[in-house]
C-alpha cells in the first residue's frame, strides 16, 4: 500500500512558501522604494548646497541601503535562534 500525503500537508507548505516569496517580495519593494526616495532627496540636497558633482544623491541611498541590509540580516539571525 502506497503512503498518499494528506492534502493538509501540502497545502501548508504552499501557503509557507507563498508566505516567504511574499514577504522577500515585498522587501524587494521596501528596498527598490527607499533608493528611490533617498536618490530624490539627495538630488534636491544637491541642488539646494549648490553641489557641482551630486555626492549626496550618490551616497545618501548607499547608506541607507547598508543600514537596511543590517537591519535584515539582524532580524534574519535573532529569528533563527
Amino acid at each position: 500500500m502506497k503512503h498518499q500525503p494528506h492534502k493538509s500537508n501540502t497545502k501548508d507548505g504552499r501557503r509557507r512558501s507563498t508566505k516567504s516569496f511574499s514577504k522577500y517580495y515585498g522587501m524587494a519593494f521596501q528596498i527598490f522604494g527607499m533608493l528611490l526616495v533617498t536618490m530624490w532627496i539627495g538630488k534636491k540636497l544637491d541642488t539646494y548646497f549648490n553641489n557641482e558633482i551630486n555626492y549626496l544623491a550618490a551616497f545618501l541611498p548607499v547608506i541607507v541601503l547598508v543600514v537596511y541590509l543590517y537591519k535584515v540580516v539582524h532580524t534574519l539571525s535573532k529569528d533563527n535562534k
